[in-house]
């Protein structure tokens, strides 16, 4: 496992690999989420095995956020030219986000007039990414692109180790947790880039690492893994039981989460050559490459399969909640692919979409 296997697949493509089960976590969950209150009751067996699975695969937006600060930090590292870095972080992540926001507004407003009545409001839910539920890690994208040149300044000027810098960074960010605690100065934690300190400079290590990280990843691949398989099934095991009514103090909780994703994320990138040498790789690629499009649509898309009719029909199948995560998950890849089809995918998403099957640099960011 921790030597990737033969003919060695292009970099690129197995990051987009890597995107890809991001992007598949990403659906999957929302996808059960519905499912559980579709066709299960809580509590029940079904209820309980989506709810589980949920929960095990919950590393998407640490996942994200870490592979980005790496490529950020590359970047960085190979052109440190300031004005272009500001130019197509511009592009790249507020644009996109502005302009969903006002889609999912305008969504919204359809069954709510009121929606534009309190610009206060509004203006809280843009700062926060509460113009749909899943907005906030576009905000969380942006502060990193902000916070990523100091991160890279401080760790070029040192030479620590990347056991060294992961353990920092979970101290720092048991710290920050403490901090929030006793402070409660963020209103909105899960929206600040204060809450994902590990992954941010975890991965900006990396980006300045690659060498480094491979040689880590081969001696260390086993103790990552089961530290990611460990921390995950108590992860599991702490929100099933929450959902079922029980109260976990919340620093455990937290830390059992950082601990978890942020380890699963470095298994994933570890493995992402091996991934992309599996015969599903290029399909694992492809939707990598659109990690963005689907990201943003999947929440409008998934709202369509809400009525009593889609729902009843979906109920006549076996595992319906995973064909719904299918049927969502393909409808989105179709949208972003047809955005490019027809050139819009530059408005929508700040960039131009590929419209070859290729490896890119298209990010989630």
């Amino acid at each position: 496992m921790a030597d990737a296997p033969t003919p060695k697949p292009d970099r690129s493509l197995a990051i987009d690999a890597v995107k890809g089960i991001g992007i598949l976590e990403v659906t999957l969950h929302h996808a059960l989420g519905q499912g559980a209150r579709s066709f299960a009751h809580k509590g029940d067996a079904a209820w309980t095995a989506m709810r589980a699975t949920a929960w095990a695969t919950n590393f998407a937006i640490p996942l994200f956020l870490l592979l980005s600060a790496m490529l950020l930090a590359g970047s960085l590292r190979k052109s440190p030219d300031v004005g272009r870095f500001v130019g197509r972080r511009t592009s790249r992540s507020v644009w996109p986000y502005v302009v969903w926001s006002l889609i999912y507004w305008l969504l919204r407003w359809r069954s709510n007039p009121q929606t534009f009545d309190d610009l206060g409001k509004l203006g809280g839910e843009l700062l926060t990414g509460k113009a749909s539920y899943h907005l906030y890690f576009m905000v969380i994208l942006i502060q990193l692109s902000l916070a990523i040149p100091f991160v890279v300044a401080a760790l070029r000027r040192s030479n620590v180790s990347f056991w060294t810098v992961f353990g920092l960074s979970l101290v720092a960010q048991f710290g920050v947790f403490e901090a929030q605690k006793a402070t409660r100065l963020l209103n909105a934690p899960a929206s600040s880039i204060l809450w994902y300190v590990a992954p941010l400079v975890v991965g900006a290590w990396i980006g300045l690492n690659r060498e480094r990280w491979t040689a880590t990843w081969r001696a260390g691949w086993p103790a990552l893994t089961l530290v990611a398989v460990a921390a995950g099934a108590v992860f599991t095991w702490m929100n099933v039981d929450a959902e079922l009514g029980r109260n976990w103090n919340g620093l455990a909780y937290n830390g059992m989460a950082v601990l978890f994703r942020v380890s699963a994320s470095l298994a994933l990138l570890g493995a992402a050559p091996a991934l992309a040498n599996l015969k599903v790789g290029p399909v694992l690629a492809a939707l990598g490459r659109y990690s963005l499009p689907i990201y943003l649509v999947h929440p409008a898309i998934l709202s369509l399969f809400k009525g009593p009719r889609v729902t009843h029909a979906l109920a006549q199948l076996p595992a319906p909640a995973l064909w719904l995560a299918v049927a969502v998950t393909a409808l989105s890849y179709l949208f972003g692919w047809l955005t490019g089809l027809v050139r819009v995918d530059t408005v929508l998403f700040g960039q131009s979409l590929p419209r070859r099957a290729k490896p890119s640099s298209v990010t989630a960011s």
